[in-house]
């Protein structure tokens, strides 16, 4: 008796696909990390928390901190697997199939690091429009739920 999938086809039809699992744990858990993420930046502070119970969908504060922190250990270990398995495709996409040749992505290598300098300082130095973030995510924490 075959066990079957939902479109039909045999479950012992094709091994598991390793790659096809990962892009699907990357792709679920990102969408998880961006919901915890928007909980948490409006979620009261832990003391307002308690004080007033609060909880959404069915998880406290310290169950969406966890939630948060647990995904992203799963995806960082993923991506790190996700980039073992793909270490040679990345550096021949990166730098093409000859060693020591020439960065083909030297622009975009470039404005992905501006990017991030950039945000990084605009952190550092807690300037609009990075620090009204901040200043929205710390009303939401300690004034709104009040």
């Amino acid at each position: 008796m075959r066990a079957e999938t939902i479109v039909g086809e045999s479950v012992e039809a094709r091994p598991f696909n390793k790659r096809g699992w990962v892009v699907f744990v990357l792709g679920l858990s990102a969408v998880v990390l961006l919901v915890s993420g928007v909980v948490l930046f409006i979620a009261p502070s832990s003391r307002i928390a308690k004080s007033i119970d609060w909880d959404l969908w069915a998880l406290d504060r310290e169950a969406w901190v966890n939630l948060h922190n647990v995904v992203a250990i799963l995806f960082s270990a993923v991506v790190v697997w996700h980039l073992a398995f793909n270490w040679k495709p990345l550096c021949n996409y990166i730098g093409g199939a000859r060693p020591r040749r020439r960065i083909k992505l030297l622009r975009e290598l470039l404005a992905a690091t501006a990017t991030l300098v950039i945000i990084v300082g605009l952190v550092a130095a807690a300037v609009p429009p990075i620090s009204t973030l901040g200043s929205v995510s710390n009303y939401f924490r300690h004034e709104y739920w009040k």
